[in-house]
């Protein structure tokens, strides 16, 4: 799935090549201006590796790492023709001395870290030929007087994410240069960008202008004929073109083999081709083109590459897709296509990698793969038809895939039985068939996929039969096993030692059986050096929880019979931590700051919940978006300090004993979306720091003992509410109108609580 390479790297390595072979025959040694030069050079700058520790006057400079010399002929004078400094971690400053290298052609100071501006004199250095400055560290405006390296045909500053350029007007002194890489380099100021491109590089092959901060583009007109005919690749990648147009000039490049234009937000339409029709690679990705496949994309026949993920496209697939018989890759992930996949993809002999996520294709799936070609079968390394709605049986062709590498088909319609031939597939890396409607047990011949790595069979509730040993037999290199939420069972024996190191197990709804009892299975202790999320939640285990779960970064063990006390301290790796509906007690663990998502409800947790919830240094704040500890046996009065957790939210702190009444600090919480303390025994007034949370959708206070009135500021500040129940208290007073501008209000529920006066007649609709 690489990129093409550009021609011109292919032209400049057989020169490459030429002059070292040339290089060898030099005996003699450089002229001591040039290699007083070079020693100045390294004295002004910072070498920690020791890279120029051969540069000593008392040797034969030609021999100094990174120096190439030439001589035009046996007889003639030996000089430097060229410095390959590249990648030796140097800093510091350019000394003026290179300018006395008068033969120099080439200059490689890329994968650097020199820390300083580009300095003018570079451009003083009239027979460089190649100057490559990426990734060197520099910084500031790239000198105008580059301009005038008349000889130059590479210039690359790839990577110089400190370098600017507020005009590119010099470039017009640089008639010979193939190749420009600019990627990563400002020029939100340089807007006459294609007007000094078009107008002063004739000769210009391979344009790469990504990341650059452009907001404007030029509209063609006046397209030169040099460069419509020069151009082979073109790099115009993640920019800021917000809701301007593809301009047509890009396609008249008649010459051109590879164009980039992803992650621009270009919208649409697509223009019309009138002479790129020898494009190999194109990349339209993350566009708003709001359009159909462009007719002419299937005319370029010589196409290997199409990249369109993310870019609105709507329609079909044409059947006209068959023309592009040199096609490796085909990328329609995040569209919105559908109708069905046309057959004739499956027949294309040298197709390997088939993106069509998450789109609306459907019909039945023989109807697409029921055909498959010889060489299709044979080419393809990677099919990908996840988040559609794709229906039918699997055909048992599937297993006939010769290299198959990743095959993804979860988020469909599928039905029927798994077919047993996928266990065929040996290269396979990684599978999924999660959200479907496939029935009976997993394949036994899974076992065979020798080298799967990542298996995802989630929520088919319609998978049932057991799963042994043999499912496993040569799963080596299992990373990922992922069947939550359906009706298996996995019998293995009590000594059972499985040939994987899992970091990912989901065994969600699942009947563990290994032996006597519903503990934990014994064989889980062989996955404790490697797992990093587990997941056996309502599996029906009991007992207590083995001490290295709780180091994992995900676990999930709600709804089992699991009792005793949470550690006291939950520390990193720990993110999300699932344990509810148990029968955990004793006191809330002190929490890492890192944690993300906390459900330990409904167990019999006990306590005041200071320590749990202040126990951080006045600056900290933790990251927690989910905290939920509902139906457990808490006490004490909530304590004042939610401003340490900023990145709520959903709260559920219902069905406690908690008194008091709801702190200020809550209106801390402005991300806060569901804010749920019913069934406590908090009394005062609703906290008016809670309409700084803007974004709460729902808000449940009901069986508290809260009182005062329903303040205006509710209907007015939380807009978003869709769920406002506050019975079972003891409010007071009218209930505002404002309540009438919560236009997305669902239910309301006031009941059982003393208010007077007029009901808002939106209420009583």
């Amino acid at each position: 799935m690489s990129k093409p390479k550009p021609t011109f790297f292919a032209l400049h390595f057989l020169l490459y090549v030429s002059i070292i072979l040339q290089s060898v025959c030099c005996n003699g040694d450089c002229p001591d201006i040039e290699k007083q030069s070079l020693v100045k050079l390294r004295q002004s700058l910072r070498d920690p590796n020791h890279h120029l520790s051969s540069w000593n006057l008392e040797v034969n400079c030609c021999t100094w790492k990174g120096v190439v010399c030439i001589s035009a002929t046996t007889a003639a004078t030996i000089h430097v023709h060229e410095l390959h400094l590249q990648n030796y971690n140097l800093s510091g400053d350019l000394n003026p001395s290179l300018r006395n290298l008068k033969h120099l052609t080439h200059l490689d100071l890329s994968g650097n870290n020199f820390g300083v501006t580009i300095p003018s004199f570079i451009g003083s250095i009239a027979c460089l030929e190649y100057l490559n400055m990426s990734g060197a560290g520099f910084r500031g405006e790239i000198p105008h007087t580059i301009g005038n390296l008349s000889s130059l045909h590479t210039l690359d500053f790839d990577g110089s994410e400190d370098v600017t350029a507020d005009s590119l007007r010099w470039l017009s002194g640089l008639s010979r240069l193939g190749y420009l890489n600019l990627n990563h380099v400002n020029l939100s100021k340089a807007g006459d960008w294609f007007q000094a491109i078009n107008a002063g590089l004739p000769s210009l092959e391979d344009l790469h202008l990504s990341f650059c901060s452009l907001d404007s583009i030029g509209d063609g007109a006046g397209l030169s004929t040099n460069l419509s005919e020069s151009l082979k690749f073109f790099d115009l990648s993640n920019n800021r073109f917000e809701n301007l147009a593809i301009p047509g000039w890009v396609l008249q490049l008649r010459n051109l083999l590879h164009l980039d234009l992803s992650f621009n937000n270009f919208k649409g339409p697509i223009p019309e081709i009138t002479n790129a029709t020898k494009l190999q690679y194109i990349d339209l990705s993350k566009n708003h083109f709001n359009s159909t496949i462009p007719d002419w994309l299937y005319l370029c026949k010589d196409l290997e590459f199409v990249h369109f993920s993310y870019s609105l496209l709507q329609g079909t697939i044409s059947n006209a897709i068959a023309n592009l018989t040199s096609l490796n890759t085909l990328d329609f992930f995040g569209n919105r296509l559908s109708g069905k996949i046309p057959k004739e993809v499956s027949r294309m002999c040298g197709l390997q990698f088939l993106f069509l996520t998450f789109n609306d294709f459907e019909g039945d799936v023989s109807d697409s793969f029921g055909d498959m070609s010889d060489c299709f079968l044979a080419s393809m390394k990677l099919l990908c038809v996840r988040g559609n709605r794709l229906s039918g049986h699997l055909p048992e062709r599937f297993g006939d895939f010769a290299g198959m590498q990743h095959l993804h088909f979860g988020g469909n319609l599928f039905s029927g039985e798994i077919p047993a031939s996928l266990g065929k597939l040996t290269s396979l890396l990684e599978m999924s068939l999660y959200g479907n409607r496939f029935t009976g047990s997993l394949p036994e011949s899974f076992g065979r996929l020798s080298n799967l790595e990542d298996l995802y069979a989630d929520n088919n509730m319609l998978l049932e039969g057991t799963v042994t040993e043999s499912h496993f037999a040569n799963l080596t290199k299992l990373k990922t096993f992922s069947a939550s939420g359906n009706h298996l069972t996995l019998n293995v024996s009590a000594t059972w030692v499985p040939p994987f190191r899992l970091t990912t197990l989901r065994l969600g709804s699942w009947k563990l059986q290994s032996g006597p009892g519903s503990r934990v299975p014994p064989w889980l202790e062989t996955q404790k050096s490697t797992i990093s999320e587990l997941d056996l939640s309502n599996t029906g285990i009991s007992g207590g929880v083995p001490s290295w779960f709780w180091k994992t970064r995900v676990l999930n063990l709600s709804h089992n019979h699991l009792y005793g006390q949470i550690p006291r301290e939950i520390d990193l790796p720990a993110e999300s931590m699932y344990l509810s509906s148990n029968q955990f007690s004793g006191p809330l663990p002190r929490i890492s700051r890192a944690m993300k998502e906390i459900d330990f409800s409904s167990n019999s947790l006990s306590g005041d919940t200071r320590q749990f919830l202040c126990n951080t240094s006045s600056d900290e704040t933790y990251e927690v978006e989910i905290l939920h500890l509902g139906g457990n046996q808490l006490t004490g009065e909530l304590p004042d300090c939610w401003m340490k957790w900023r990145s709520l939210k959903y709260l559920n702190l219902g069905n406690n004993a908690f008194i008091g009444s709801i702190p200020n600090s809550i209106g801390f919480l402005r991300n806060l979306q569901s804010l749920n303390l019913y069934g406590n025994r908090l009394s005062g007034n609703i906290p008016p720091p809670l309409q700084n949370c803007a974004e709460l959708v729902k808000v449940e206070l009901s069986r508290n003992d809260i009182h005062g009135n329903i303040l205006p500021w509710m209907g007015k500040r939380l807009v978003n509410l869709k769920f406002l129940i506050l019975g079972s208290n003891k409010m007071t007073g009218h209930i505002p109108t404002e309540i009438c501008r919560l236009s997305s209000l669902q239910i309301l529920d006031l009941s059982s609580n003393r208010f007077s006066g007029a009901i808002p007649s939106c209420v009583v609709h």
